[in-house]
């Protein structure tokens, strides 16, 4: 996702959520938050990846539909294989 519009382009896609993960990320966090305001699009910031992991079962609900962009060094196969299991 672009760091402008995000939270728009998440709307128009299906996605449910959109979880920022890490310093790098803050940005888009903010981006969505103002894009978004009170709309329909659930926004959340982790400072890193084993603090989302341990919310998964809050932040993720059966039927949400969910983007995981990522890098492979950042450790977010780990995040694949949790939502797998939820």
């Amino acid at each position: 996702f672009p760091t402008r519009r995000s939270s728009d382009l998440a709307i128009t896609v299906g996605i449910d959520k959109l979880l920022c993960v890490g310093q790098n990320c803050r940005h888009m966090y903010n981006a969505a938050l103002h894009e978004n305001g009170t709309g329909g699009l659930g926004v959340g910031y982790y400072t890193d990846l084993e603090s989302l992991l341990k919310s998964l079962k809050i932040e993720i609900k059966e039927g949400d539909n969910v983007l995981v962009k990522s890098s492979h060094g950042m450790g977010f196969a780990q995040l694949v294989e949790a939502l797998k299991e939820l």
